[in-house]
């Protein structure tokens, strides 16, 4: 073989290599040409603690990263009674996509309003979240890059209140903290009418 055909062969051999590679990481990660058709999220298929109406579907289908589809783990709900002083209520929602848990949102019941910075640095424990900006809904509420937070007055009897947060696995874009915020705000809005709390959602702390 001569020089110029064995380094002809050598070169061919070399791309093809690369073209392989490239198509195996194309495949992987959905860049071109293997990208793949985002999956959409259905108001049937979405967690009762979060409801089901326009609203919701259009938050999650904007704030959720890509995925070819979308499941919603089983619920884990802790119904509130319907007694004056039953002050039992927690609701866990899952979302899972491609790659596996993509968003959390829980609710639980907390006795007696902490203060502000007490209740942020407790969701915000173990997230490496810095920073957080507040918003308006509820008593108060906060947002983060991955989180955004209400705290809402429930039952006068003992200040009970209801603590809901929206928490993602990866950064929400910029352009799309807005529609965090307003999930967390509808999840909350959800939570305080299924525990049937007595007190409005904004009502100051007692």
């Amino acid at each position: 073989m001569t020089p110029t055909k064995k380094h002809t062969t050598i070169a061919v051999a070399v791309v093809a290599v690369l073209l392989a590679a490239w198509s195996g990481i194309g495949y992987t990660t959905g860049l071109p040409p293997f990208e793949k058709e985002r999956g959409t999220i259905k108001a049937n298929e979405v967690c009762r603690s979060l409801g089901s109406s326009d609203d919701v579907v259009d938050a999650l289908n904007r704030v959720l990263p890509d995925s070819s589809s979308y499941s919603f783990a089983p619920e884990r709900i802790t119904p509130r009674g319907t007694g004056r002083t039953d002050n039992d209520f927690d609701a866990h929602c899952f979302v899972n996509g491609d790659d596996g848990r993509l968003m959390t949102v829980r609710t639980e019941m907390f006795n007696g309003a902490p203060l502000e910075s007490a209740w942020q640095k407790q969701l915000l424990e173990n997230q490496m979240q810095r920073d957080p900006k507040l918003f308006t809904a509820g008593q108060r509420a906060f947002t983060t890059s991955k989180m955004a937070a209400v705290y809402s007055a429930c039952l006068d009897l003992g200040n009970y209140g209801l603590s809901t947060y929206v928490r993602l696995e990866q950064p929400v874009p910029a352009d799309r903290l807005g529609d965090l915020r307003r999930l967390a705000t509808l999840a909350a809005r959800q939570a305080h009418e299924s525990a049937d709390c007595t007190e409005p959602a904004d009502a100051p702390a007692g």
